[in-house]
């Protein structure tokens, strides 16, 4: 039975998501355009570290088992 619990809340959580990320979309067309960000040297550095820090996470987690 609990599991069965668990199993309904997570199709309700999927779907409530589902339905927040549609009206976000539906809403983003009435808006006005809001112009990208530029993309500078900061944010380039600041990207290769999360990469670098995400694959360093990745090897010790395979290594452990």
């Amino acid at each position: 039975m609990r599991s069965r619990l668990l199993r309904i809340c997570g199709y309700g959580l999927g779907v409530v998501s589902l339905l927040i990320a549609t009206q976000g979309h539906l809403r983003a067309g009435l808006s006005a355009a809001v112009p990208a960000p530029e993309i500078d040297g900061a944010s380039i550095s600041a990207g290769l570290g999360v990469l670098a820090a995400a694959v360093l996470i990745l090897r010790s987690r395979r290594r452990a088992k």
